[in-house]
């Protein structure tokens, strides 16, 4: 109780900086009350609440700002990030519009601008944006994954595959790059580059289920059964209610003849 505000800004500020979550938020919010016009504190306050998925409170917080000055680029990029998680992609996309109108080039703000276009499937649009940043940032991975995204969204497999093999020279400990390239070669029935890309992504990431259910699928591609078991034994492992995990099992499983263990899959599908 014997704490100013500005006592109080000091320790909020200092936990922030210190990424102790829990005691920046109690300060935030207690120099939030005392003053709840100060554009730092909202703006830092508003992307604790948003980093803690409590959008919906950062974006009380960053209105009432707003009601006295609409013009603070930090806290409407707060604001719009907010609409953004909430899913409220129309009212994002003015916020980040308007940033974007006022001259906010922040790569951020653009990227979550493409990313609101991409959800309401306006595709030309996001690749505009995404043009944009990849010509100001070159070496800005996720826009570059994203455009491939998109460009997947639009059937355009080329340009997909050529962002792709951009952001993995950027990154080449993706998994997730690695694992979309797969897909794509499966899809052009490469199986192959396929396996190879999944290997890639398995490697880059142990843990990585969807990367090791797809290369059991490509392992039957290419009529290698057990490599395929391997596989679907490692999603299990990893996670125990996979029904589509199960499922195939038992499929390889009545491929080979192993018709007991695919009957005990199947039914541990049911």
């Amino acid at each position: 109780d014997s704490l100013t505000v500005k006592d109080l800004k000091m320790k909020f500020f200092c936990f922030s900086n210190i990424a102790q979550a829990d005691s920046a938020v109690h300060y935030g919010q207690l120099a939030n009350s005392a003053d709840p016009y100060d554009c730092k504190i909202v703006s830092k306050l508003a992307h604790h609440y948003n980093t803690i998925q409590l959008p919906d409170t950062a974006l009380h917080i960053a209105d009432r700002y707003c009601r006295i000055d609409s013009t603070n680029v930090f806290v409407n990029r707060q604001k719009a990030h907010a609409l953004y998680l909430i899913g409220d992609y129309p009212k994002a996309l003015h916020e980040y519009k308007r940033l974007k109108d006022g001259g906010d080039r922040n790569e951020s703000t653009l990227y979550y601008l493409a990313l609101c276009y991409a959800n309401l499937k306006d595709y030309d649009a996001a690749i505009g944006v995404l043009d944009t940043i990849v010509r100001i940032v070159p070496g800005y991975a996720p826009a570059l994954n994203m455009r491939a995204q998109v460009h997947i969204q639009q059937e355009d497999t080329v340009a997909a595959l050529a962002d792709l093999e951009a952001s993995l020279k950027i990154n080449r400990y993706d998994s997730e790059v690695y694992a979309t390239r797969a897909l794509l070669y499966a899809k052009q029935e490469r199986y192959e580059e396929a396996r190879a890309d999944f290997d890639m992504a398995v490697a880059c990431d142990s843990t990585f289920l969807a990367g090791y259910f797809n290369r059991a699928l490509t392992h039957n591609y290419l009529n290698n059964p057990m490599l395929s078991l391997r596989d679907f034994d490692r999603v299990i492992e990893l996670d125990s209610t996979s029904s589509l995990g199960y499922f195939n099992r038992a499929i390889v499983r009545t491929e080979i003849g192993d018709y007991n263990r695919a009957l005990e899959d199947f039914n541990s599908v049911a």
